[in-house]
């Protein structure tokens, strides 16, 4: 979101993610990515943003905007700036999980209503998921604090229907989000992605160290103008793999977020290549898994070393 009184620019991104599946479990002809791009951009209109590219696996089309991804049964929108949720989830069949987070906004009074508060962004969601819980991990009074609202069918429907589908089964199975998000960021780290430093996304690409974080994606990348910039990756040899970055370089309030699904075997390696990548002085980790066994482990080996 831009101030235009002070060019103030908010990075952080609001990121929903939605799991849909069907009550008869037949979803052979229920893929997302069936939706056309000018119908996508109808809906991105709705939230002010525009689609600049695209890139695609066999499982997954990413979308550079601010960025969108949209697989056969999940859809993530970690849509940057200043954008709204909650309004476009009746044309789908039933909703079986949902998770909305968003780091805290350096300038929250800036932000459009309901999203200069967690609370009111938390009440328009329980209107809509009676279920729905809200959380708040950190501390509300210091630089740092990362709010989760998450809603899900119960137990035993979500079962039912599992039962019913094999494949949406095997899926579910083996997920996991991994995100960095990186603030008060190496000014010489930030300097490749001012148009004046590099002459195009590829440049700042290479020259910045990203094409090396996760070897094998295929990147997606835009530089803004004058400054600013977005990629997506994805991992052609894994099912649903991706990358995501979003980079607010300015000084005075650089922030970065890094994103992926992509399994490691060590997720410090992989932090503290972002890490050294772009040099924040403030970071925050999360993990999401549902596999109880995967999340205990790697949260366990984070902790040991962070």
């Amino acid at each position: 979101m831009v101030n235009s009184e002070n060019d103030f620019f908010e990075g952080v991104e609001k990121l929903l993610e939605v799991w849909f599946v069907r009550k008869d479990g037949k979803t052979s002809n229920c893929d997302l990515r069936k939706i056309s791009r000018s119908q996508l951009q109808q809906l991105m209109e709705v939230v002010k943003c525009e689609i600049i590219s695209c890139t695609s696996s066999e499982d997954m089309d990413a979308y550079v905007l601010r960025t969108v991804c949209v697989g056969s049964r999940i859809q993530t929108d970690p849509t940057a700036r200043s954008t709204s949720v909650g309004s476009h989830f009746s044309v789908f069949e039933i909703l079986a999980d949902l998770y909305y987070s968003r780091k805290n906004f350096k300038r929250p009074e800036l932000q459009m209503t309901p999203h200069r508060t967690f609370k009111e962004e938390a009440a328009i969601l329980d209107a809509l998921f009676p279920n729905g819980r809200a959380y708040c991990m950190g501390s509300l009074n210091r630089a740092d604090c990362w709010y989760l609202y998450t809603a899900s069918l119960s137990d035993a429907a979500a079962g039912s229907l599992v039962l019913r589908n094999n494949r949406v089964k095997k899926q579910m199975e083996s997920d996991q989000t991994l995100e960095v998000l990186m603030t008060d960021l190496d000014q010489d780290k930030m300097a490749y992605f001012f148009q004046v430093n590099c002459g195009s996304a590829a440049e700042a690409t290479r020259r910045s160290g990203i094409d090396k974080l996760v070897p094998g994606v295929v990147i997606d990348d835009y530089l803004f103008e004058p400054c600013g910039y977005s990629m997506n990756g994805v991992l052609r040899s894994v099912a649903g793999g991706y990358m995501t970055i979003h980079i607010t370089p300015e000084p005075q309030f650089s922030y970065v977020s890094f994103e992926t699904n992509i399994t490691h075997k060590s997720y410090k390696e992989l932090i503290l290549r972002v890490i050294k990548t772009f040099g924040p002085k403030q970071f925050v980790v999360t993990f999401f898994s549902n596999s109880v066994r995967t999340a205990c482990a790697r949260f366990s080996a984070l902790v040991m070393h962070f």
